[in-house]
């Protein structure tokens, strides 16, 4: 997940580190905005899966994405840099979801 990027994508995970930390403030206050809207997101996605529990369908879903991400820029992989193992983990993630 950290794609062509890495040393940019880690660079946002300390910023996001470092907010977690220290959340007042203008940075943390955009950060928590911009995770809140994909969470909305992932949730507005679960319940068009027919999610039973969208909401915490949604956040599971998020959580899972930025785990991929810590991983693939702790760990870098084919399996987690590549674009359509990445869709299709996702995939399976909302599909299991659906039940």
């Amino acid at each position: 997940m950290a794609g062509r990027s890495p040393h940019r994508t880690r660079a946002r995970l300390e910023i996001i580190l470092l907010t977690a930390r220290r959340p007042e403030g203008e940075l943390g206050t955009e950060l928590l905005r911009a995770r809140e809207s994909f969470v909305g997101q992932a949730q507005l996605l679960a319940t068009a899966l027919g999610s039973p529990y969208p909401e915490e369908g949604g956040r599971i879903v998020v959580a899972f994405a930025e785990g991929l991400t810590y991983d693939g820029v702790t760990r870098p992989g084919p399996d987690t840099t590549d674009r359509a193992a990445l869709r299709q983990m996702l995939e399976r993630v909302l599909l299991t979801l659906a039940r």
